[in-house]
């Protein structure tokens, strides 16, 4: 466990009274918790800088995640959300969004235009996860997105015309030229 990392143990488990002691932390590690709504618990949090949650019973994403401000990382991954809530749009300081192996994910929401500094968004094994947002062209430093086992026609043509995006990798190989030439051929 890193200085600023706060792992949830059996000695100190994931409440409400543990996190408030540990409000100091930068990094926040919920994997293999019973998370199933932790929408109070994270207004106690708002210096967590990486949040990750894998393996969580979770149904529903923290509506309240725009109380984590200085959020730069986001992972939340193997879990049972559907989508993700208009407020992600307000986690300005956003570089990476990880959402893979959420089989239920239908949608990101239109506000993640707004995610001015995002460079990497993985959405592999989403299975269920339709066209993303045409707003997503509004990311003018994303370079990465990852879609392993989704299908990258999910991938706008706007999206596309981003010059600083680099690299759409299907788990095999870069196929951003592929999606490009396609896209030239409609």
């Amino acid at each position: 466990m890193k200085k600023n990392e706060f792992v949830p143990t059996e000695e100190r488990p994931f409440n409400e009274q543990t996190l408030a002691k540990f409000r100091r932390f930068k990094e926040v590690n919920l994997s293999d918790t019973p998370l199933a709504h932790p929408h109070q618990l994270f207004e106690n949090l708002p210096r967590v800088e990486k949040l990750r949650i894998m393996r969580a019973p979770l149904q529903v994403c923290p509506y309240n995640i725009e109380k984590m401000a200085l959020l730069t990382h986001l992972e939340i991954c193997f879990t049972r959300i559907e989508t993700l809530p208009p407020t992600l749009g307000n986690l300005v300081n956003l570089v990476l969004l990880n959402v893979s192996c959420n089989p239920d994910l239908v949608a990101l929401p239109d506000s993640i235009g707004k995610l001015e500094n995002l460079a990497t968004l993985n959405v592999a094994s989403c299975p269920s996860l339709g066209a993303l947002p045409h707003t997503l062209s509004d990311c003018a430093k994303l370079e990465s997105i990852v879609c392993n086992d989704t299908d990258p026609a999910i991938v706008s043509s706007s999206v596309l015309t981003l010059p600083t995006l680099t690299s759409v990798y299907n788990g095999y190989e870069n196929i951003i030229d592929i999606l490009r030439r396609q896209n030239n051929n409609s």
